[in-house]
């Protein structure tokens, strides 16, 4: 009777040393799941988790100190983790995301003055209340060969008013997003690669059927111009028998169309910088003017000249500059 007793308690104590060794793969697994939570909601790739017992290993390139910090803070608060290690390095990208009244910057940049350069550009364009920086600062980031001022390509984006995104890394630049038009991809993409010489322009953009107003008015004028000019003498405001007849085709768009439209004349370089601008402003008030002699509303319109700091195309070659001397129209969304 003693020697089964003691025979039966020696079972049961090598049950109680086993059973934790027999439930260790589901344990792991269900901290598994718990940890690949935690990387799909920071927006990260599940590779870059592996998990041995209790122990979790982070590894890979993320795109800032924030998300590594965040990844590795959730997976290391789950009940039954022992160890997180986090041996995740920052990759350099820096992105712009722009919706109409708004842009978004993340990534990294390699200095305070980097950072603060292209912030004050943004809160410039678009007002404070609609810059949200996620910026980091990083010394050792390697993203590409960064133009010496982001302001032409942020002017760029602004301008256009679509839903946007650029991220640059790896000497690269992702262009994506959506365009109502192929002469504005054709202006986007051009505006790229014109303001990001060093880098290779990845073009990701999609076009889409215009939907609210001001993109069938949008949608409407940029069918009609691509492949056109509106032509004025050489160094001057005044309207070539051309320039009058492409207009005359737009006046007969906004008079089918509502819609408030900004008239941006735009040069190439050649002149000074003061005399582009004026020779820009001039031509959108030219045009403006014409528009209502031909019975349009004045108060439709808002008039700009950017001179040459919006270029689409080089100012090396003579097909660059041709694409430089341009007018655009905008629709303007309305509130």
């Amino acid at each position: 009777m003693n020697r089964m007793l003691l025979l039966g308690l020696f079972g049961l104590a090598i049950l109680c040393v086993l059973c934790p060794y027999c439930r260790a793969p589901a344990i792991e697994e269900d901290l598994r799941g718990k940890a690949l939570v935690c990387v799909n909601d920071a927006g990260l790739d599940t590779e870059l988790l592996s998990i041995s017992g209790r122990d979790v290993t982070l590894a890979g390139t993320v795109a800032s100190q924030t998300l590594a910090d965040q990844v590795e803070a959730c997976i290391a608060a789950i009940p039954g983790i022992r160890i997180a290690l986090n041996n995740l390095e920052i990759m350099g990208v820096l992105g712009f995301r722009t919706h109409y009244g708004d842009i978004t910057m993340w990534g990294a940049v390699p200095s305070e003055v980097d950072r603060s350069a292209i912030v004050d550009e943004a809160v410039a364009l678009w007002g404070a209340e609609n810059v949200v920086d996620e910026l980091e600062v990083h010394p050792d980031v390697d993203i590409g060969p960064l133009p010496e001022s982001f302001a032409p390509g942020l002017a760029g984006l602004h301008q256009y008013r679509e839903d946007l995104e650029v991220e640059l890394s790896g000497g690269r630049a992702v262009v994506s997003g959506t365009v109502v038009s192929a002469l504005t991809k054709e202006r986007v993409l051009g505006g790229a690669a014109t303001n990001l010489p060093g880098f290779e322009i990845v073009d990701r953009l999609t076009i889409r059927e215009p939907a609210a107003d001001h993109e069938i008015l949008q949608a409407s004028l940029d069918t009609l111009l691509n492949g056109k000019v509106v032509e004025f003498t050489t160094d001057s405001a005044d309207l070539t028998a051309n320039g009058h007849r492409v207009l005359d085709e737009v006046v007969a768009i906004l008079k089918a169309t509502p819609g408030r439209v900004e008239i941006s004349g735009h040069t190439d370089s050649r002149q000074t910088q003061a005399y582009n601008l004026d020779l820009s402003r001039d031509r959108a008030e030219a045009v403006e003017r014409y528009f209502v002699a031909k019975g349009l509303e004045a108060d439709r319109f808002e008039v700009v000249g950017y001179g040459e700091i919006r270029s689409i195309a080089s100012n090396d070659t003579l097909e660059g500059q041709q694409k430089n001397r341009r007018t655009e129209f905008h629709a303007l969304k309305e509130n």
